[in-house]
């Protein structure tokens, strides 16, 4: 890297931060234990489809909702998120690669009429909306 400092020299220009948000992360644990499988993606994958799991992360949701907080869980598989999305009701959404109007769905997030968005992790993670 010393060749592009020759190049561009040492003045390092950065330029100020802007429409950025500081999330809360909370680790919150649970009595639940990761199923036997051959492989890690196959363990995960039982735990996704387990319901009890999947109404614990409702739960949990809501009851950050109840709290006042607009709540994002991010996941990669994406029956689980529409799963726990209706589990629910009508304060949350799911946006995942087949949801067609994402930015109406935001903007149901963004106005206050949902508090819970439930998105596969690459739209939420690599700006995948457009607000």
């Amino acid at each position: 890297m010393w060749y592009l400092r020759i190049f561009f020299g040492n003045n390092i220009s950065k330029p100020k931060e802007t429409n950025v948000m500081m999330p809360t992360i909370e680790i919150i644990p649970s009595d639940m234990e990761i199923p036997e499988a051959p492989s890690w993606a196959a363990r995960i994958n039982e735990l996704l489809h387990d319901e009890e799991y999947q109404h614990f992360i409702a739960s949990v949701a809501l009851v950050y909702e109840a709290r006042g907080h607009k709540v994002l869980v991010t996941g990669t598989r994406v029956k689980f998120l529409e799963n726990c999305a209706k589990l629910c009701g009508d304060s949350a959404i799911s946006i995942t690669g087949e949801t067609k109007d994402r930015d109406g769905l935001i903007n149901e997030i963004l106005i206050g009429n949902k508090n819970i968005l439930f998105s596969y992790h690459q739209i939420s993670f690599r700006g995948g909306f457009n607000k």
